[in-house]
Parts: structure tokens; sequence; C-alpha cells
């Protein structure tokens, strides 16, 4: 921190510099604007400018000359930088939220708590264009300064942002809708091709000048969604929900491609590992415990498994796709053939290795190891070659939630501890410890090994670097609690499924080049799906 500049008793609300830095300007709840220099922190001046009144915003012209305060008292005032003379007042008709000057500093936009967006000639104070089309409170409008300050962009408490073209009559050029809440501050790339919002839905949304960027959807119509995976190609991801449903989608736009009636609350889905096929396991009904197995291109259901005596939580194919596991709250892991569907064997028949619940199994790459994961606390290994237990790790705190066998074999662990932790299944060696702030729920690591990630209790996502334990990536989800991650098999994207009913996608290791070629695809995509949609992608 260079220096705190002090205003004892003022609840500032608003700030701004100077085009050449030299000056800072505030406006607190008082009414005053305040000018610091920024060299020394020292207070310049200070205007009563709305007196009594909250000053709600503060804009330097783009001169350095002027600046303008916008405030409760329905007003936008212009000041001379130099004495602090007024030099004009703008008369709005309503609260005023903020105020900007375009690039050459010859208008003026404010906003109002009557939806209005007001453009101003600065020189006369003449009003130019009224936009009234927003339904409640605008609190931010910013001129896109490319192609010459042609549009102005706005966002309200009516949880959209618009966008107005100033040269054909101050025509309604696009109104984004996304957000879940008030839309409470707009920002502009400097080439004006993104617009980025702020909303009190605790989310930020880039959006395409042209059209959104669907990085995120309801999957579940905020039902519960309680896993995800990406297919191994990577082109389709499926999700489960506490609807009942089962999803296919596709990657590049973000399309449902289409939805099985499953399991009522499906906690696992898993593609085979050449993706023609995915199994769900569940409860059908509250009544018939069994794991579905559909076929991927047709949408037909192959195989039925029947045998689980209480609710199935986990389902893991063998590498090789001719075997996969299941269990859960009957404690017991089944073994099927999948091309018959037959049951091959179970490993601990007649054997009470798990004194709870069964939540998560994994497969390690080389078909060796079964690594089961119980709410008892601890996890169970077993040599499939020979169908017995090989070892039990039992160094954890609290309920064991997800397994998961790295590429090179190692295995990651959650639990309720706080800590997601690796293990070497040769000799049982705890090798790292990664710090968490909630319940984790899902692991998932990179194709190639190097990266794990993990989303819980706690909202967050975190990704660390296998070899060194080093944190790389955290993201917020915001809403609700995350339930499952599944990284794409090029390692480019995390998807995420939450609680809240949300899938989201988080960009990862991608150059700047690579974030705008998935940007322009899906905007491709949606713009080939959606015939009467007024998108032109990355021309």
């Amino acid at each position: 921190m260079l220096q705190t500049l002090e205003h004892p008793d003022r609840e500032i609300r608003s700030v701004d510099f100077s085009a050449n830095g030299r000056l800072l300007a505030t406006s607190n709840r008082l009414g005053e604007v305040v000018l610091w220099k920024t060299t020394d922190g020292t207070q310049l001046r200070t205007i009563e400018a709305h007196p009594n009144r909250w000053a709600n915003a503060v804009a330097f012209h783009p001169s350095g000359e002027f600046m303008a305060s916008a405030s409760q008292d329905k007003t936008v005032k212009l000041w001379q930088v130099e004495t602090g003379e007024l030099v004009r007042s703008f008369e709005m008709g309503a609260l005023v939220r903020n105020v900007a000057f375009n690039t050459d500093g010859q208008q003026m936009v404010s906003s109002g708590a009557d939806g209005s967006v007001v453009v101003w000639d600065v020189k006369t104070g003449e009003q130019k264009k009224t936009f009234s089309q927003h339904a409640s409170v605008v609190w931010d409008a910013e001129f896109v300064a490319e192609p010459a300050d042609a549009a102005i962009v706005s966002g309200s408490d009516d949880e959209t942002l618009k966008l107005w073209n100033l040269v054909q009559s101050g025509r309604e050029l696009q109104t984004f809708v996304g957000h879940q809440g008030t839309v409470r501050g707009v920002s502009l790339s400097p080439d004006g091709q993104l617009i980025a919002s702020a909303g009190s839905d605790r989310t930020v949304r880039l959006w395409k000048m042209d059209g959104p960027l669907p990085t995120s959807l309801v999957a579940h119509d905020l039902h519960k969604v309680w896993t995800i995976q990406f297919s191994p190609d990577g082109r389709h991801f499926a999700t489960a929900g506490g609807d009942g449903l089962l999803k296919l989608w596709r990657t590049a736009d973000l399309s449902l491609v289409r939805s099985h009636p499953t399991h009522k609350g499906s906690q696992s889905i898993q593609f085979s590992p050449n993706g023609q096929l995915i199994a769900a396991a569940g409860r059908n009904n509250g009544k018939n415990n069994t794991v579905e197995i559909w076929n991927v291109e047709s949408g037909e259901k192959q195989h039925q498994l029947l045998g689980h005596d209480n609710v199935i939580r986990t389902v893991a194919f063998g590498p090789d796709g001719e075997t996969m596991a299941s269990s859960g709250s009957d404690r017991t892991i089944r073994l099927w053939a999948v091309a018959s569907g037959e049951l091959k064997f179970v490993l601990n028949d007649g054997e009470d290795i798990h004194s709870d619940r069964i939540q998560s199994l994994s497969i390690s790459p080389d078909g060796q190891w079964l690594a089961a994961a119980s709410f008892d606390h601890t996890v169970s290994i077993w040599n499939l070659s020979e169908k017995k237990l090989h070892s039990r790790l039992t160094d954890f705190s609290g309920r064991v939630t997800a397994v998961k066998f790295s590429p090179d074999g190692l295995l990651a662990t959650a639990s309720s501890y706080l800590a997601i932790k690796l293990w070497r299944i040769s000799d049982g060696l705890l090798l790292e410890e990664l710090e968490t702030s909630g319940w984790a729920r899902g692991l998932d690591f990179s194709a190639d090994g190097t990266q794990l990630s993990a989303t819980g209790f706690d909202n967050r996502i975190r990704v660390w670097n296998v070899s060194d334990g080093a944190l790389l990536h955290e993201f917020d989800i915001q809403v609700d609690r995350g339930e499952s991650v599944s990284f794409s098999p090029d390692g480019q994207l995390l998807a995420s499924a939450s609680q809240n009913g949300y899938v989201k996608l988080w960009p990862l290791n991608m150059t700047q080049e690579a974030l705008i070629a998935q940007a322009c695809q899906w905007l491709d995509a949606y713009r080939k799906t959606h015939s009467d949609a007024d998108v032109t992608a990355c021309q």
C-alpha cells in the first residue's frame, strides 16, 4: 500500500483519477467533493457540492480542467478543478447514481433512480438523448469508446445491461440477461469489444459486444446438481441433478443434447473410457436401487443393473471399459461386466469392512487397485486381480467423501476434515496435505496428472500443482455449495456443479488467443443453433 487518504466521519461513495494521475477526487455521503494530490496524499480542496445530500459519483473531464459530481439531490454539477467554482448544473429529475464523460469530453452521461439514462452536451447543458427502457434504478452507465463513442452501456436494478446506439436516434442495440440481482457496475475493454459487469448476485460477468459469453447455465432448474463429468473427447459433458434427470450437454455452445429420466438424486455418473457409454447410479422413485448404463450416441438405455439393497452412491469404470464397480449405502462393492450387465463378483462379500456408507470409488489406471471412501473415516484399498483387501487408510478425522486416482497412480482423498490428501498406494505413504476451508466433496485430476482440483461446502474451487502442492487457481462459486468438478481432456476448462442448480465452465491455462478462440467458438455455435439471434461473432 502506497498511502491511505483519511477523511474522518465521511463515507466515501466514489473515486476517480485525473487523466494525468496527479489528482484524485472523492465524493462522500455529506455531499462533498474532495481533491487530493496523489504524490503525497495532501488534501487540496473540499467543495460543498451537494450540501447534506449524498454525492454518489464523481468523474474527471478528459482535459483535467473540469470534474462532474452526481447526487441524491437529483442534479449533476460541473466544477472548475483549479478554482472549485461551479460551471453548470444539470437537472435530472430523479436521484442520480452515476456520471461519466465520453473520450473527447463533449458529452456526458448520467443515470438515475427512475430508470433513465441521459446524455448531455457538456458545453451547452442541453439534454441530447434520454433512454428510459430500464424497469428500475440504473446504477452505472458508460460510453463505449470504440468506435468513436457511438454507444452507451448501462446496468440496472432490473438485472439487465443495455447497449444503446447514439448514432441511430438512440436505438437499443442489445439487452444482456444473466445476472440474478442488481447490476451495480459496468466497464468496457479498451478496444470496446468486451463488457464486464458486476452484480449483487456476487458475480462478475464478461459479455461480447454482440452477445454474451455463455460460460454458465442453470442445468437442472435450480435443483441441486450432484455431479458433472466431461466425455473423454471433451465434446460433451453430463450432469445429474435433484430433478431426477441425466442430461448430456454440448461443450461448444452449452446446448442440451438430450435428457434422460433417471434416478432421483443421482450422485454419481461416469463415461466409459471410450466415451460410448455413460453410467448413472442412485435410487429410482425411492424404490429400486440400480445402476443405469446409457448409450451416448443413441440415447438408449443399454442395461439396468440390480443387486444393491440401498441407495447406490458411486460408480467407476475400469480402464479397459469392460468392468464397472458400484457401491453405496449397503456398503457392498460390486463388480459388473459392462457388455452383458452381469454381476461378476462382490469384493467384500460376507466381510464387514466399512461401518458406514461408501461414498466414492476409483479404479487405478492400470486396473490393479480399487479405492473406496467411506463415511466411517477410512479408505479401503482392494487388489482387483486377487479380489481381496490390500490395506486401509485411517488417517482421517472426518467422513471421507471422495477418492480419485491420478493418471500415474497417486490417490487423492477428500474429507470433512478440511484437507485434501495425496497418497502412494504401494505402501500407504501420505505424500501431501492440501488445505481447504470447508467440507470437500468433488475431486478430479487433469488428464496429464499435473493438476488436482477440489470443490466443496466452502463455495470455492481450488486447483493445485500436484508436484509441489502450490495453489494455482481459486474460484468463488458465489451462491451455493460445490458438489463436483471435472477437467476437460485438454486441461483448458474446468467444469463445476453446485447445489443451486448451476453448472459453470472455468478457463484454465489459456492464453489470450485461446480464450478468444473459445469465446468465438461459443458465439458461433450459439448463432448456428439460434437463427433468430442478432449475433455476429469474431468477424
